[in-house]
């Protein structure tokens, strides 16, 4: 009786292998491209609810808000701020800086709203 090698592969091992190895392939550029390529998030000011400017933050730059007051808009790092303001209270500039989809800096005074556009992320799941 010849003995056989355990170790050998036959056509269809190749093939159920190599069916394996593109399946896993094509599933990580699918989940890649999909979930680790997301947009950039927007920051949007809007004045007296009116859009009045949009800022992307991978870049950064500076929007000055004129209404009854001034709003500095600050774009630094991925990250956004109110730096400065001559409104009564000061509450917006102290609010710091945000950079989550979702967040919104608010000046009452000067009727502006800084919110940070894009798909939100889940900070924590209860139940």
């Amino acid at each position: 009786m010849p003995q056989t090698n355990p170790f050998s592969f036959r056509k269809g091992d190749l093939l159920a292998v190599g069916f394996v190895l593109a399946a896993a392939i094509f599933l990580t550029l699918f989940f890649w491209l999909c979930y680790l390529h997301t947009d950039a998030a927007v920051a949007r000011i809007y004045l007296n609810g009116e859009l009045v400017q949009e800022m992307p933050l991978d870049v950064d730059a500076e929007y000055t808000v004129s209404g009854a007051y001034h709003n500095t808009v600050t774009v630094k790092n991925g990250q956004v701020s109110v730096t400065a303001t001559d409104c009564p209270g000061g509450d917006c500039h102290r609010t710091g800086w945000i950079a989550s989809a979702g967040r919104r800096i608010v000046c009452l005074p000067n009727h502006m709203e800084l919110v940070i556009a894009g798909e939100a992320s889940v900070d924590a799941v209860v139940g």
